[in-house]
């Protein structure tokens, strides 16, 4: 059973809503007053009525008298609470210890007729007097019943006076009939409170539903400006990656061009100078290009890897020649720096994205020569179990514990005794953890301060699929020489052009060099043979690329002349037409020594 309005633990629950409760228990009540009024002026015109005959007129004309005049105040009573609820509110307590009045009065008018009505002998009519006074009790349930001081004082006015007149008959059959009515007109009070009990929870029920739609209202509204400004904020976010991607997009070909002409002077310089006094400065040019280099890929990759434009491919691939890419990169710089660079022979194969694996690489090993004051650094591929660690041990300064996480964040670094400045900007290993995280490579670290690091890159075992030229690169770099071989190079930019030509002709190459097609094919119109090689770069004057230059000379000589494509940007689509038409890419700014191994590969096939 529920608990009562009056029990601790429901006004623990509802306390919030006790004034809301007790105010529409009074309308109620208010509300239902013509209908009581109606249902008991038919009860007591039927009852007058049927007692007419043996009851003294003026007795039956007295009661009626007094219940119109209970019921005209009450009536009133019911107008001035309408005025009053509609002009200014009301005080419901104070209403409805008016109303009870008035149903405490009603009551002791209707238990009067016990006494007023009972006629002596008559059987009948003392049961239809019982019988009217109980159904005009059980009727107030359901009108008043919802009001309990208003349910009891009228209950209790109409039914005590009953039991007290069977009672005072005093004989068996009264004192039986006065139990029964004390039993049913306790029925009828238990079942007004659980009326009232049911009524009063409903209410309540209905407050605090209202109050949660209320409270879920608001946080709908909450929620939905914060989407909605979440979603601007996306929008905005979205609006500027891209504004930033297509800035670099559009900038990184005109950033690129001096970059990469500088490259190559500095390069064919570098193979020129002997004098021992000017050969310092012409490396510091070098690495100071080299520097510059590096910097503008990093930003590159990390715009790359913002705006989600670098595609994964993934294959099969021996790891061994990713790690002869690695070691021939690295070991001039290990040897100027007085270090070691190990690499650990393997003939494990992986399932990856090669190009980024090394990148990975490479970024790690460049990091560990850079962090690196003695010793060296081993590069070793190991087996555990269904998976490939590919790691980077190095003996240098080691990283704090404190900074171990935070050396993975963009524009972090740990700084480095003794390393001059303009190192780096600290991408290399947030560009690590992003590019393991788009292959599903994790990286991981473990460092002591002062006793060297290791860089672990778990990778998926792959399959032996060999490819014999490939993996013979660096052997032919060793053996082809460009004596004699004709190169034509197609560049509209006349300093990289001047700076390519300076360059080839340093490794013995004969250089045609032309600013479009047509310029090219007049150039080699005379000639007996065809090009060994054709150099391009994609954008060209006039809305002419370099794919289209090198078609026209392959249709000139009707050969398949070997050729590169230079580019500032490459993309999907780039790589599609560049499989086509059976030409290389390479990305500006080139560095010589890929330059020349991608070469020495196009001249061996």
């Amino acid at each position: 059973m529920a608990a009562a309005p009056d029990d601790p633990r429901t006004r623990a629950a509802g306390d919030a809503y006790d004034d809301r409760v007790l105010e529409a228990q009074v309308r109620h009540l208010y509300d239902e007053l013509p209908t009581a009024i109606g249902a008991s002026a038919v009860g007591a015109t039927l009852l007058a009525s049927i007692m007419w005959a043996q009851v003294p007129h003026g007795v039956i004309g007295a009661w009626i008298g007094a219940l119109l005049a209970n019921q005209s105040w009450r009536y009133a009573l019911y107008r001035s609470y309408r005025r009053d609820r509609a002009r200014a509110g009301v005080d419901a307590r104070q209403w409805g210890i008016r109303w009870a009045v008035g149903a405490g009065i009603s009551g002791l008018v209707w238990g009067s007729a016990a006494f007023l009505f009972w006629v002596e002998g008559s059987n009948v009519l003392q049961t239809i007097l019982i019988v009217s006074i109980f159904a005009v009790t059980s009727v107030a349930v359901l009108l008043i019943g919802t009001h309990l001081p208003s349910f009891h004082v009228f209950v209790l006015g109409a039914l005590v006076p009953l039991v007290a007149r069977t009672l005072l008959q005093g004989e068996a059959p009264y004192l039986l009939l006065a139990l029964i009515t004390t039993i049913a007109a306790i029925g009828i009070i238990a079942f007004g409170r659980s009326y009232n009990r049911a009524f009063v929870l409903s209410l309540r029920n209905r407050f605090e539903n209202e109050a949660l739609a209320q409270a879920l209202s608001a946080q709908n509204t909450a929620l939905d400006q914060a989407r909605e400004a979440a979603e601007q904020a996306q929008r905005e976010a979205e609006i500027a990656n891209r504004s930033k991607t297509q800035f670099f997009a559009a900038a990184s070909h005109d950033l690129r061009q001096p970059i990469h002409a500088l490259g190559l002077f500095a390069a064919a310089l570098s193979e020129r100078v002997r004098d021992p006094d000017v050969a310092p400065v012409v490396r510091s040019v070098a690495a100071s290009v080299s520097a510059l280099e590096t910097l503008f890929d990093e930003l590159l990759e990390i715009s790359r890897l913002d705006a989600g434009a670098l595609k994964v491919e993934m294959r099969h691939f021996p790891v061994q020649s990713l790690l002869d890419r690695v070691r021939v990169g690295f070991e001039g710089e290990a040897a100027e720096r007085g270090l070691r660079l190990r690499v650990r022979p393997t003939d494990a194969h992986a399932w990856s994205d090669p190009a980024l694996v090394e990148r990975i690489l490479r970024n790690l090993v460049s990091n560990a020569l850079r962090y690196t004051r003695r010793g060296g650094v081993l590069v070793a591929c190991r087996a555990r179990g269904e998976r490939l660690a590919l790691e980077v041990w190095d003996s240098g300064v080691g990283i704090p514990d404190a900074e171990q996480q935070r050396v993975f964040d963009e524009f972090y670094q740990v700084a480095a005794p003794g390393e001059p400045g303009g190192k780096g900007i600290g991408l290399g290993l947030a560009i690590v953890k992003r590019l393991g995280t788009l292959i599903g490579a994790p990286v991981a670290l473990r460092s002591h301060a002062g006793r060297g690091s290791v860089f672990r890159v778990t990778l998926a075992r792959g399959e032996a699929h060999p490819n014999a030229a490939l993996a013979a690169v660096t052997a032919m770099e060793d053996r082809v020489t460009l004596a004699g071989r004709r190169i034509v190079v197609i560049e509209d930019e006349d300093e990289i052009l001047e700076g390519m030509r300076v360059l080839l002709a340093g490794w013995q190459a004969e250089v045609v060099g032309a600013a479009s097609a047509d310029e090219a094919l007049t150039a080699v119109a005379d000639a007996r043979r065809a090009p060994d090689l054709v150099i391009a770069d994609y954008q060209l004057g006039e809305g002419a690329n370099g794919a289209q230059a090198i078609e026209s000379i392959r249709s000139r000589f009707g050969a398949a002349i070997p050729a590169i494509v230079v580019t500032g940007r490459i993309t999907p689509a780039h790589r599609d037409e560049a499989r086509a038409k059976d030409y290389h890419l390479l990305a500006k700014p080139v560095a010589p020594a890929k330059l020349r191994t991608l070469i020495a590969f196009k001249l061996a096939r």
